[in-house]
């Protein structure tokens, strides 16, 4: 079999060729598809044609002997060579002489077109003796030569101005960084000190870059410490700007539901004595003498009381 990129072209209305009526109506699906499936096998057979073995086709196909026979032989589908050996399909040789011309026609207008372009721009045409001979570099290869060059020079200038900034121990950069080393080093006393100026210029970037302010960088700092599984993952400033988003979403989904469990919480009842009750009576009993020789000793203390400050007023 030949070894190529194997394309054939499929009517979109093929199932309703008369031929292929008559395949369907006796075989169905299965029929139309060993058809298909035996134009495949021509594509990449050579010169489109098939040795009329049945079995070994069978065999590839999955199908029965019997019916790849059938399709072959008896709806003119297929054509035989002069000794009954090969078959092969007429209308299919026909689109693939087409495609084979049109193919042919593209490759030998590539290969003009390469001798043209090695004929004006080459140092040293390529050739069957010289296969180390260079093409001549056009000046818009120069010019994206330079220009790649000047971006590493920039990256480069970038990134040492960035290594050599120093923070000085009370600036927010190197606080920040002292605060997220010391909650990794409580939680692990075996942790390996870092670079804290590394750390606090990662933390800059997160301060000027990611607009995080520093209040909420502290606040995250200690939850994600504070958390069993963000501790053991948030090892670095690097790590903490990277998941920053994802864990300010946890954070603020557990404070909602401790809010709305603290609102869940039932209100507690207490009694209400008898005479907040509703239709209450005050039971009636009579006074004894005891307790109305003590009213009534109170009334003349109170009236006592009044008469001299009556008389006080008077002088």
């Amino acid at each position: 079999m030949r070894v190529s990129t194997s394309y054939f072209s499929h009517d979109s209305n093929a199932r309703n060729d008369e031929k292929l009526i008559r395949l369907r109506m006796k075989h169905g699906a299965a029929g139309y598809g060993v058809f298909f499936m035996l134009l495949e096998r021509l594509r990449d057979e050579a010169n489109y044609t098939s040795i009329k073995d049945y079995n070994v086709i069978a065999f590839d196909l999955r199908v029965d002997a019997s019916l790849i026979k059938d399709v072959v032989e008896n709806f003119g589908l297929f054509a035989f060579t002069d000794d009954g050996k090969c078959f092969y399909s007429e209308s299919f040789n026909a689109r693939m002489s087409l495609m084979d011309a049109a193919k042919n026609k593209r490759a030998a207008a590539g290969k003009k077109g390469a001798a043209k372009r090695w004929g004006n721009d080459a140092i040293a045409k390529p050739s069957e003796n010289n296969s180390n001979a260079i093409a001549k570099p056009s000046e818009s290869d120069g010019n994206k030569t330079n220009k790649t060059k000047l971006n590493k020079n920039k990256t480069n200038t970038t990134r040492q101005k960035s290594a050599s900034r120093t923070f000085a121990e009370d600036s927010e950069e190197y606080k920040s960084a002292l605060h997220l080393w010391g909650r990794i080093e409580t939680n692990n006393p075996d942790a390996k000190a870092p670079d804290l100026q590394k750390w606090a210029d990662e933390l800059r970037l997160m301060h000027e870059r990611d607009e995080r302010p520093w209040d909420k960088i502290g606040r995250m700092i200690d939850w994600c410490q504070d958390d069993d599984f963000w501790q053991a993952n948030i090892l670095s400033p690097v790590k903490l700007r990277k998941q920053y988003d994802q864990m300010a979403a946890k954070a603020n989904a557990n404070a909602k539901q401790v809010k709305q469990q603290s609102y869940g919480r039932p209100r507690r009842q207490e009694d209400n004595p008898a005479w907040m009750q509703p239709g209450y009576t005050p039971e009636s009993k009579p006074a004894t003498p005891e307790a109305k020789a003590s009213i009534n000793a109170g009334l003349d203390q109170l009236k006592a009381m009044r008469e001299a400050k009556a008389n006080a007023s008077t002088d």
